[in-house]
């Protein structure tokens, strides 16, 4: 329960990072380019975070949402 909780976490945060992505490349990206972003500043593709054990799918989200304050983004409450 606790892990599908993160996992749900973890995938919220990888839709709000896509748009934020390309906010900051100043384009509009295919899924294909976003999942090969993804994998590119964060080192695991999305199939792959979304598999995650809860630990390391919370560690991953902390990483998103620094990557997002660091650029300047919130995820709206």
């Amino acid at each position: 329960r606790e892990r599908h909780a993160a996992l749900t976490d973890l995938q919220s945060v990888i839709e709000w990072w896509g748009p934020c992505y390309e906010i900051e490349q100043g384009r509009r990206l295919s899924d294909r380019e976003q999942q090969k972003a993804f994998y590119l500043v964060f080192g695991v593709t999305t199939l792959e975070a979304l598999a995650l054990k809860r630990a390391d799918a919370e560690a991953l989200q902390k990483k998103v949402l620094d990557w997002m304050e660091l650029k300047g983004f919130t995820i709206p409450a």
